[in-house]
């Protein structure tokens, strides 16, 4: 079993026992602890200088990546409404650049630049909770993320015909013309990290079993393995079901 693997296995059995204590655990006749699922509109701000990424980060007014953030979401008390916020959520965002000259490129005129960024994120937050009107509470909470980066994948696409489509993650690298297409997957392709660590902050405000949920993190690797940096931050908004 690889590391990153055995890495996730580990991640997700401490989240399974987290999960089964929450939903026990009582505070002074008062639960705080639950756990639920999530489901947020996600955007990513990325700061970059890359040469290579120009053509999908610059031209436009803001360097923003949006999508959404789902998963499961668990509140654990640790003592007198100090707690642990934690989960695992898969997130996507993507960033298309429309009538884009392509020929620099090799491609016949012009079409579209696409850039799709999936994750998969565990949060280790700490905060303090308290209950309010009975039924109500409210968490704040501050702390990193474990953000794995599965996959960042760039498309530079004239039509199905013609395009360019490079995972800087994983290094495969396909180029289709008229009449031919190759596929490789090298190193020199592997351009970015599969791991940052993001310190943020954020708040639920808790409903019954229904909560609102907004979050700010700002990205503190540099993703990219070469030359120049690449770096993210990223808010993500929306709700928090609890079981």
């Amino acid at each position: 079993m690889a590391m990153k693997d055995k890495l996730f296995t580990t991640l997700l059995a401490l989240l399974f026992t987290a999960a089964l204590s929450a939903q026990g655990t009582k505070s002074g006749g008062d639960d705080i602890s639950y756990t639920g699922f999530t489901f947020n509109y996600a955007y990513q701000d990325v700061h970059t200088n890359v040469d290579d990424l120009k053509a999908v980060w610059n031209g436009k007014d803001d360097n923003l990546a949006h999508g959404f953030n789902t998963g499961f979401y668990v509140q654990q008390n640790l003592y007198k409404g100090m707690v642990i916020v934690t989960g695992f959520q898969y997130q996507f965002t993507m960033r298309v650049n429309r009538d884009v000259n392509l020929i620099s490129y090799t491609l016949p005129g012009k079409g579209d630049i696409q850039y799709f960024n999936h994750n998969l994120i565990v949060p280790i937050k700490f905060g303090y909770s308290f209950k309010f009107g009975g039924t109500s509470c409210f968490t704040a909470f501050a702390g990193p993320s474990l953000n794995f980066l599965v996959s960042t994948m760039e498309n530079l696409r004239v039509n199905r015909n013609n395009y360019i489509y490079t995972d800087y993650v994983n290094g495969k690298h396909t180029v289709k013309t008229e009449g031919s297409k190759t596929t490789e997957t090298s190193s020199d392709h592997k351009r970015m990290t599969w791991f940052d660590i993001p310190m943020g902050l954020g708040a639920v405000v808790k409903f019954g079993r229904f909560g609102i949920h907004f979050e700010y993190e700002w990205g503190l690797c540099d993703r990219w393995k070469n030359s120049g940096k690449f770096r993210t931050d990223q808010m993500t908004a929306g709700l928090v079901i609890s079981f």
